[in-house]
């Protein structure tokens, strides 16, 4: 009995391959051209065309297309994916681009760029060495290279700004002409449009910054108000974060510094100098707003110790430290800064007569060369020059009482004759 053939079923893919097939007329010459799945050709070599006006006047090798119009304008160009409508459309000779997604890379003629979504990188023309990926990253960008954009919207106005990194929606998205810039994080360094060498990671980090440069922002809103100021780092929770237009700031712990708008100021701690405003040249130390262990002055050299909240306070004289509270040590050495008071028992000292002494006591209500109640409030007392006038007075007061005493001896001996 004979078999009868069998029908052949030809699935969705078998048709798919056999019309490929048939537009390949051997093997043989796909090293010269490709066709497109409409059978219309297209030249260069070693090229794939699917869709309508896809790579209608290439001359270039190794490009693939796949969408309408895609790589339309491509002619020496080499080694460029394009998937998607109108992606690389006015490619000519740009090279080893990737443009995945609707009007990607549209206008480029540089080389090196990749673009993944919607009208990313839609206004490249030269630059090159571009990364985006995201809806309109890097949509306006024409001339600037080696930037790196992902989320949509990421460095969106950028035109000419080179090497920026930009991570998540919004991030960088006014960046226009700034260059070395980092963000990372929903709309971080997002009014940034010229400033440069900036870093921020964390939602809203630096993202009012427009010009400021050298500045890092680490944390959740940390330099969220800079505008302008440069080389501050803000790292923590809303770290300097009302920091507009001050300069080399260092906030470094949650809200560290939150209110500060001076220049050269540093905060280290939970809410150190949180209360600090328009004063410069600050330093604390602190775990809390009201309990600043160590507060400074750069500008003058001078520390404070024993005041939990110190913003406005006034050093006292012109030592360097301050205490507050008390001082309890078990040993105290002083350092000779000037004349011991042996001097008075110099021959050429001039010891005052008693007399001289009353009468400056009566008329300024304290010894002659001891500091007044009123100096001592207001400037307080050095140690080591306060013990030197001190022993000045004893060794003044022994030459009183030798010579009083020669006096009673002198007396005793006339009592004595008679």
């Amino acid at each position: 009995m004979k078999k009868k053939p069998v029908a052949k079923i030809q699935t969705p893919v078998t048709a798919l391959f056999a019309l490929f097939i048939g537009m390949v007329p051997s093997f043989a010459q796909i090293g010269n051209s490709s066709y497109s799945i409409n059978n219309v050709p297209i030249g260069g070599s070693f090229s794939v065309a699917f869709g309508s006006q896809v790579l209608p006047v290439n001359a270039g090798l190794y490009n693939t297309g796949i969408g309408a119009q895609a790589l339309n304008k491509n002619t020496t160009g080499q080694f460029n994916t394009a998937v998607g409508s109108q992606t690389l459309f006015f490619n000519i000779a740009g090279s080893q681009n990737t443009a995945n997604g609707f009007m990607t890379l549209y206008n480029n003629t540089g080389s090196f760029n990749t673009a993944t979504g919607a009208n990313a990188l839609k206004a490249n023309t030269i630059g090159s060495e571009n990364t985006a990926s995201g809806t309109a990253s890097l949509s306006s960008n024409t001339t600037g290279s080696g930037n790196t954009a992902n989320g949509n919207n990421a460095l969106i106005a950028n035109t000419s700004g080179a090497n920026n990194v930009a991570v998540g929606a919004n991030s960088l998205q006014s960046n226009t002409i700034g260059y070395g810039n980092t963000a990372n994080g929903l709309s971080t360094l997002f009014s940034n449009t010229s400033g440069s060498f900036n870093i921020a990671d964390g939602l809203s980090a630096l993202s009012s910054n427009t010009t400021g440069g050298s500045n890092t922002g680490i944390g959740v809103g940390a330099l969220q108000s800079n505008i302008t100021g440069s080389h501050n780092i803000g790292a923590g929770f809303e770290a300097l974060y009302s920091n507009a237009t001050g300069n080399y700031n260092i906030g470094i712990g949650d809200s560290a510094g939150y209110k500060s708008k001076g220049n050269k100021n540093m905060f280290l701690g939970i809410r150190a100098g949180y209360y600090e405003n328009a004063g410069s040249n600050k330093m604390y130390l602190a775990n809390d707003s009201n309990k600043t262990l160590l507060y400074g002055d750069f500008s003058t050299g001078q520390v404070l110790l024993g005041k939990g909240q110190p913003a406005g306070y006034a050093f006292k004289g012109t030592r360097t430290l301050n205490v507050l509270g008390g001082l309890l040590i078990d040993s105290v050495r002083v350092a000779l800064s000037q004349n011991w008071s042996d001097y008075v028992f110099d021959e050429a000292y001039k010891l005052p007569s008693l007399k001289e002494v009353e009468q400056y006591v009566i008329m300024n209500k304290h010894l002659p060369g001891i500091p007044s109640e009123k100096e001592v409030k207001q400037n307080g007392i050095e140690m080591g020059d306060i013990t030197t006038k001190l022993l000045a007075k004893i060794e003044e007061l022994t030459l009183y009482v030798l010579d009083q005493q020669k006096q009673i001896d002198k007396l005793s001996k006339q009592v004595n004759r008679n």
